[in-house]
């Protein structure tokens, strides 16, 4: 078979020695980098051979799928990947608390990083769990946001979610408030 980068059809051996009635296994690894419907074409050729048949032909199918999500609610404003989410005001000493929706729109299991910028005057509820976790496919994850101002002055905290096997996608989400 050929190979370049965008060939997603590996073999574990390119040559291969046999015996007479001697059987050997060789393994077909697929290995897609986008979503997309893949066919490979392999040709062997049979050398030391009395049979007029040297040439020997197989395709294969494979069907590439990526981890992936989607932010299925819970922010007020969307552009692309960017999202974000105004609290608006809270008093000092009081808190306001908001939530937004991760969903595994894909078919594979997508392991998802979430990544702050702290700032004082917001949490992310547990955000020990969600720094690396895992979701099924179709599975929501709520992640809750409180706004609890240390003192009088506008906040912002940045969030940053990735896909670790989907470097091409990612969102960032940003949540505003004041004290």
């Amino acid at each position: 078979g050929r190979t370049t980068s965008s060939f997603p059809f590996d073999l574990s051996e390119k040559t291969v020695t046999l015996d007479p009635l001697m059987t050997k296994t060789i393994q077909l690894g697929f290995n897609p980098v986008n979503s997309d419907n893949f066919i490979g074409f392999f040709e062997g050729v049979v050398r030391g051979s009395n049979n007029e048949s040297k040439l020997f032909k197989f395709t294969v199918e494979g069907a590439g799928s990526l981890p992936q999500f989607i932010i299925a609610g819970g922010m007020d404003k969307s552009k692309g990947t960017s999202y974000s989410t105004n609290f608006g005001s809270a008093l000092l000493g009081f808190s306001k608390e908001r939530s937004f929706s991760i969903m595994n729109n894909g078919v594979l299991p997508a392991t998802l990083k979430i990544t702050q910028k702290p700032n004082p005057d917001f949490e992310v509820v547990d955000f020990d769990k969600f720094e690396e976790f895992v979701l099924q496919p179709q599975q929501n994850q709520q992640v809750n946001i409180v706004l609890k101002p240390e003192k009088a002055r506008k906040a912002q905290l940045d969030l940053s979610i990735t896909v670790l096997d989907n470097p091409k996608l990612s969102a960032q989400l940003t949540f505003t408030g004041e004290g």
